[in-house]
């Protein structure tokens, strides 16, 4: 038999082509890959073209694709989320160009005059955005392109830069949404998807751009009342600071506040006065002072002043009760900024540097929904609760009231018996999801009112802010309201007044004061429109009223119209037919009214109450707490253009605070002149209403 030669590299062509062909087959399915590897690989050669709120997005979708099992067909999801940065990405530098000029010549007090060829790009650049996002799938308002690009041309930079900011936040919003598509098409094998689909409210983008999108409840001034009519005057005591730090943010931009953006009590009392502290007897001292009023000089002035026990002068710092406290935070997309999230956070690290080893703070956000970044953890813990406070990032709807009710769920768990048991609460207010209006506020908070968990709500941020939304939420809820533009005032409100911001010595605080009809013609409260209580409101405890905190002061002012007074006729009392209106001119000689507040220890649900009698003796020489707080409140009659103004005046208002000996020495003084040097500048220079 003849030996058959076999040719080698001949045979092994078969099995060759087979391994090839199975390789290709097993190239093409759409297996799992290593993550770590391509996908990472892919993101760092993209990460060169991305801005810093991409990357934000880009670490979203990655994370997602790690949670659900990456896929081969996951690179084209991040390819996809490519074409979005791309197009936002020009559009959102030239704002920040142009911000950064705008601040420029704030900082400078000059005139905005910006470049033909800035606006020209940057007219170019939102016109190319708008086409994209148009033949993505949603339809946008081809006016707002116009709309925007005029008032570029305003002189005023603030108008400007809010107008940029605006912009900058609806951008958020649709690049929020598109992301959030994007990752979810992770892991299917088809991503032959549009970007984005139509889920984006068309209305979104208007309500955004307008600038003045704030709310504030509406004031109706108290008017003079007839003392023989209505002898008693009851209305809650009113411990938020946050209408002067929000005024002084106004007139900083060159705009006048809106007028029920003034609140005269809030400015009064953002003010510190040196009343006498309470004696033992009494969390909260009381002080009267009688003079003449300097902006109707044939009136007098009535000041009641309260001032609770300072819990710092009794105890040492360690000894005040342990603190559980919840942080819950607003990070959709209406807190983007340096002055919204960025302050938020810095603010609350400063909170958090104050904290002790046995107080505890748990860390709850709110977006599109809630959700715990801490648990409750020690203050000893201060690194730990600082990195999750730096990883906050802002992005989303803003569903606040299931936050407000995760909040409180999270403080109940972690009660402290005897302890200060508090949300702490940091937002613009512009609640978009689920309960957003002050009666949805209302309605939901005083669930909580008595459930020995306090709030302090904290604002931030402008052009969007819902100060109506605060102010619901701290009247109903055991609460305090500050507002916060930077970081010297988060060190007023939370550093130096720690101790008053979050420890409460007196709740349920009512003022009741009953005049004398044979001294008092007339009177009229400045300020409290949004405090005033019926009569028999002051002895029903079951009625809810405003909260003092440890070291806190109360101020009031009357202005009283004196008995015979012929300027303000008689006939505002009527002639009954069944009853009489003459004053006991027996009763209460000398006397012009009796002043009385009631109050609750945090402990107690029965109101104890204080009571002190005004004597008619009119002291030409007030003192200093009446000095610069009626001050204060004249300017507040200023700002709102209030009928009963009388004589006010800017220089008046400047020589007074200035006739207190070294005042130039106290800080928020001081910067009580400058706000009122600015109001002064608003006559002579461009400054808008709002």
């Amino acid at each position: 038999m003849k030996k058959r030669k076999y040719n080698l590299p001949g045979i092994l062509i078969i099995p060759a082509l087979i391994f090839i062909a199975c390789c290709i087959i097993y190239m093409g399915i759409d297996k799992p890959i290593n993550v770590t590897t391509r996908l990472s690989i892919e993101v760092d050669s993209l990460n060169d073209e991305l801005r810093d709120q991409n990357d934000r997005t880009y670490a979203f979708i990655l994370d997602e694709v790690t949670k659900k099992g990456s896929r081969r067909s996951d690179l084209q999801v991040l390819k996809k989320a490519k074409q979005v940065a791309i197009a936002f990405q020009p559009i959102s530098t030239l704002i920040q160009h142009l911000q950064a000029e705008c601040m420029d010549k704030l900082s400078q007090g000059k005139s905005l005059h910006l470049a033909d060829d800035d606006v020209r790009d940057f007219a170019a650049e939102y016109q190319s955005l708008l086409h994209f996002i148009d033949t993505s799938g949603h339809k946008t308002d081809k006016l707002l392109g116009s709309h925007i690009v005029e008032n570029l041309s305003s002189s005023n930079p603030e108008i400007t830069f809010n107008i940029l900011t605006g912009l900058e936040t609806s951008l958020l919003y649709i690049e929020d949404e598109m992301a959030h598509h994007i990752a979810s098409y992770i892991g299917a094998k088809d991503v032959s998807f549009d970007i984005p689909p139509p889920i984006i409210a068309g209305a979104r983008i208007d309500s955004v751009m307008n600038i003045f999108d704030e709310s504030y409840q509406q004031v109706y001034e108290n008017p003079f009342m007839a003392s023989q009519l209505h002898p008693l005057s009851t209305f809650s005591v009113d411990v938020d600071k946050a209408a002067f730090a929000n005024i002084r943010r106004y007139l900083t931009q060159k705009f006048m506040p809106p007028p029920d953006a003034v609140k005269i009590e809030e400015m009064v009392n953002y003010f510190n006065y040196d009343y006498p502290e309470p004696d033992a007897s009494a969390p909260v001292s009381i002080t009267t002072e009688y003079a003449r009023c300097p902006w109707s000089t044939d009136h007098n002035l009535l000041m009641v002043g309260l001032k609770g026990k300072d819990l710092n002068k009794k105890f040492k710092f360690e000894e005040l009760p342990a603190n559980n406290l919840v942080f819950l935070i607003d990070v959709s997309g209406s807190m983007n900024g340096e002055n919204k999230l960025d302050l938020v956070k810095s603010s609350m690290k400063l909170l958090t540097r104050k904290l002790r080893e046995k107080d505890r703070v748990s860390i709850v956000v709110y977006a599109s929904a809630s959700g715990v970044v801490l648990p409750s953890t020690s203050g000893k813990n201060k690194t730990k609760i600082i990195t999750a406070i730096d990883k906050l990032s802002a992005g989303g709807y803003t569903a606040g009231g299931e936050g407000i009710e995760l909040a409180y769920k999270i403080a109940s768990q972690n009660f402290i018996p005897g302890g200060n048991n508090r949300v702490i609460i940091a937002t613009d207010g512009d609640f978009n999801v689920g309960p957003s209006n002050d009666a949805d506020m209302y309605r939901l908070i005083t669930k909580y009112r008595d459930s020995g968990v306090y709030i302090t709500c904290l604002g931030f941020g402008m052009g969007n802010y819902k100060d109506s939304i605060m102010e619901t939420i701290a009247e109903n809820g055991n609460g305090n309201y500050a507002y916060i533009d930077s970081q010297a005032e988060a060190e007023y409100i939370l550093g130096s007044g720690f101790s008053g911001t979050l420890y409460t010595i007196a709740k349920d605080v009512k003022i009741q004061v009953e005049f004398n009809p044979a001294y008092v013609q007339e009177y009229r409260l400045i300020g409290y429109e949004n405090r005033v209580l019926l009569p028999e409101d002051f002895i029903n405890d079951a009625v809810d009223a405003g909260d003092i905190g440890s070291g806190h002061s109360v101020t009031a002012f009357y202005e009283i119209i004196p008995a015979g007074d012929q300027t303000h006729s008689s006939d505002t009392v009527p002639t009954l037919k069944y009853q009489t209106l003459k004053p006991n001119k027996k009763a209460g000689r000398g006397e012009i009214a009796t002043v009385k507040f009631r109050y609750k220890t945090p402990e107690d649900y029965k109101s104890k109450e204080v009571v002190k009698v005004v004597r008619d003796k009119v002291n030409h020489e007030p003192n200093r707490n009446f000095i610069l707080g009626s001050a204060v409140a004249e300017l507040g009659l200023i700002l709102r253009n209030s009928k009963h103004k009388g004589s006010a005046s800017l220089k008046r208002i400047k020589d007074s605070v200035n006739s207190i000996p070294n005042i130039e020495n106290d800080e928020h003084w001081a910067g009580f002149l400058d706000v009122t040097s600015l109001v002064e500048q608003s006559e002579t220079l461009e400054f808008r209403s709002h």
